[in-house]
């Protein structure tokens, strides 16, 4: 099954993708300016950002997640059930607003913890990864990540807030919010370890602060750190008032700790839907594939398993006569 071939609307119609961002870091300096963090968090640059609900014994919840492959998404592990848990994760949601009826939806299919976290354990990994029925309609690209530097502003979208009505939102709205921090000293007054966490200042005296209930409430857990390039780096894992005024934890998502468990979750998610021969994943098999197939057949790509052609493990000149056939067939 090609991406595509997956109905509904895409993520490009959702957002509007190739558009430009108007939105300004100065304009969030004023904790009243919402409609300014509204309109970044619905910058086409953080499309993957998405909305996790769950079901508890205390009614529905939801929290911030991110997409990184066609059927995995990922947030916060205490926000992740455990086995046995009477808690029940849903669907995710894409859109403005996670309330909003026409917002895309789809459902989730089973979740699991990071293999080593322990709930409350701040030296464990705080992720979790959430595996969707169907794959998101119009997701091509694989997501990239990247490392920061102290001092470096990234863009935080939140879209599992619950309203602030302190900013004009209504309870339970579900807008979406975004803003800029600076990451900013590992706190050592803190029990996260820095080899896998790292701290960003919302109003810590910085000029760039970030606006709303973006700093980190309930349920902002799980929210996507970018950089200016569009790049995940972080989640966000504890509350502004978990460390300090004006600081948050975010969990490093390029991490070698966090990668070894990402990564072939991400390819086994980009395999199962895959047209053999399509290693760019943009739902055809061309001549744009001919580069990224070439660097597979080398061990240098990313992502190969769509270049296996004949359904048999390792790549092989098999396969490489395989997929100049399907070339010239679909030529």
């Amino acid at each position: 099954m090609s991406l595509a071939s997956v109905a509904g609307p895409s993520l490009a119609s959702i957002f509007g993708l190739g558009k430009e961002s108007s939105a300004d870091a100065a304009a969030l300096k004023s904790m009243s300016l919402y409609p300014q963090s509204t309109a970044l968090a619905n910058d086409p640059m953080y499309w993957q950002a998405a909305a996790v609900k769950a079901t508890t014994s205390a009614g529905p919840r939801f929290a911030s997640c991110v997409a990184v492959a066609p059927t995995l998404v990922i947030g916060a592990g205490h926000f992740t059930p455990a086995p046995g848990a009477l808690a029940v994760l849903n669907e995710v949601v894409f859109g403005a607003n996670h309330n909003d009826p026409n917002a895309l939806r789809i459902p989730i299919v089973s979740w699991e913890r990071f293999p080593t976290y322990v709930y409350g354990n701040p030296n464990t990994v705080d992720l979790g990864f959430y595996w969707l029925a169907e794959p998101i309609p119009g997701f091509t690209e694989p997501v990239k990540f990247n490392s920061t530097s102290i001092g470096q502003v990234l863009t935080m979208v939140d879209r599992g807030n619950f309203g602030d009505p302190s900013t004009g939102e209504q309870l339970s709205v579900g807008d979406a919010m975004a803003g800029y921090a600076p990451r900013i000293p590992w706190n050592v007054s803190t029990s996260y370890p820095d080899s896998l966490y790292d701290y960003m200042d919302f109003n810590g005296g910085n000029s760039l602060g970030i606006a709303l209930n973006v700093q980190g409430l309930n349920f902002s857990s799980g929210a996507p750190w970018y950089n200016a390039t569009g790049e995940l780096t972080h989640l966000l894992i504890a509350k502004t008032n978990g460390i300090g005024i004006g600081q948050s934890v975010c969990l490093e998502l390029n991490n070698p700790v966090v990668q070894a468990e990402l990564a072939p979750r991400i390819q086994a998610s980009w395999e199962e839907f895959c047209q053999p021969g399509d290693v760019n994943h943009d739902g055809e098999v061309n001549g744009a594939d001919i580069q990224p197939f070439t660097d597979c057949m080398l061990g240098e790509g990313n992502l190969c398993g769509c270049a296996e052609m004949d359904g048999l493990p390792g790549l092989t000149p098999e396969d490489m006569t395989a997929f100049i056939s399907q070339l010239l067939t679909n030529d």
